[in-house]
């Protein structure tokens, strides 16, 4: 097994093992796909006001890693057009876009969600 294939293990294995753990579920609908369950690791106290719209309304923002898979995560994102469902940090039902892909590798993608 190469450096490569490990690190896609290790993000289905540890780091998104479905044990809430780490990780939680969240409904990942794809641009143009049908929505479904997977687990992602969302770093909710990144939540804070991110920037100021036309509106002057505040948007907040987190970070969420998703395993790089296409039966357990996604193989491509389409910033702007994927919605993600999740729950804030009051349990509130929140309906969140991919806003900017910050990393990425054949294990797991790193977004910035708002």
């Amino acid at each position: 097994m190469t450096f490569k294939d490990d690190l896609l293990t290790d993000a289905k294995n540890v780091f998104l093992a479905g044990d809430n753990e780490l990780d939680e579920s969240v409904t990942y609908t794809p641009s143009g796909e049908s929505a479904r369950s997977i687990n992602v690791i969302l770093n909710k106290d990144a939540l804070q006001p991110g920037k100021e719209g036309k509106s002057l309304a505040l948007i907040n923002q987190a970070e969420m890693y998703i395993a790089n898979d296409a039966t357990e995560g996604v193989t491509s994102i389409n910033r702007t057009a994927d919605r993600v469902a999740i729950t804030d940090r009051d349990g509130t039902a929140q309906t969140a876009r991919v806003v900017r892909i910050i990393g990425s590798n054949a294990g797991m993608w790193h977004v910035l969600i708002e």
